[in-house]
């Protein structure tokens, strides 16, 4: 009984560890990445997704030109923050998280918590 347990026990636990590498991003439109990425999150911890959401901002800001944030100011001049779900996909399609923070790495925008 005891070695049945233990194997559930393993299984269990091997199963939750693998999470964060099967989920992959659907990035075939913005409503398919949000729907990936949200799956993704409730597989980790909070330092994962603050980890995720970094490499996100990163991604999502390493080909920003300013027209971008002109285009994203709402009709009282206030800008609307967010992911824009749409363009990211299209970096992030097929990644998992483990591969968003590799490619995050790569960027040349540096976002970081203070």
């Amino acid at each position: 009984m005891n070695k049945i347990t233990v194997c559930f026990l393993v299984l269990f636990l091997c199963a939750c560890a693998n999470t964060k590498n099967e989920i992959l991003v659907d990035g075939s439109s913005a409503q398919s990445t949000q729907n990936s990425l949200q799956k993704i999150d409730k597989a980790l911890s909070k330092k994962q997704r603050i980890d995720l959401l970094m490499a996100l901002l990163a991604i999502q800001l390493d080909n920003a030109k300013a027209t971008d944030f002109i285009a994203n100011a709402g009709a009282d001049g206030n800008k609307k923050v967010g992911m824009e779900y749409g363009p990211l996909g299209s970096k992030i399609d097929g990644l998992n998280y483990y591969q968003i923070l590799e490619l995050a790495k790569q960027s040349s925008t540096r976002v970081s918590r203070q």
